[in-house]
C-alpha cells in the first residue's frame, strides 16, 4: 500500500500577506471613525479634510499603503508564481491566493462605490 501524500504545508507569511487587503479597509474605516469621534459629524465635504484632525502617523499608514501597496501585491503575485510552479506550491497558495483575491476586489469596490463619500472626502 503506498503512503498516503503529505497535505500542504501552511505558510503563515503568505496567509498574513494576503489579509493585508482587509487590514487596509479596516485602517480606512478606524480612520473615518476617529474623524467622526474628533468632529461630532461624520467627515464629508463641508468640514475639515483629513490634514486638518491631527492624526498624522493614521493618515501616513493609509497613504503610504494606496501607494506602496499594489507594488507588495505585484511582489506576493510573483511569488506565487514560483511557488505554483511544483504540485505541493500550487496546493499551499490555493487559499491565501482565494483570500488576497477577495480582498482586492473588496477594497477596489470600496474605492470605486466610495459608501459614505468617505473616500472622496480623504483624497479630496
Amino acid at each position: 500500500m503506498p503512503p498516503a501524500p503529505e497535505p500542504p504545508r501552511e505558510d503563515p507569511l503568505l496567509w498574513s500577506v494576503s489579509g493585508l487587503p482587509f487590514l487596509w479597509i479596516a485602517v480606512f474605516y478606524a480612520f473615518v471613525f476617529r474623524a467622526w469621534m474628533t468632529l461630532g459629524e461624520l467627515p464629508g465635504g463641508r468640514g475639515p479634510g483629513p490634514d486638518a484632525l491631527g492624526f498624522d502617523l493614521h493618515q501616513l499608514l493609509l497613504v503610504s499603503a494606496l501607494r506602496y501597496g499594489p507594488w507588495c501585491l505585484l511582489g506576493l503575485a510573483g511569488m506565487a508564481l514560483l511557488l505554483a510552479g511544483t504540485a505541493e506550491g500550487r496546493r499551499s497558495i490555493a487559499g491565501p491566493l482565494a483570500l488576497l483575491v477577495t480582498g482586492c476586489l473588496s477594497a477596489l469596490l470600496v474605492l470605486r462605490v466610495d459608501p459614505g463619500g468617505f473616500v472622496r472626502w480623504f483624497t479630496g
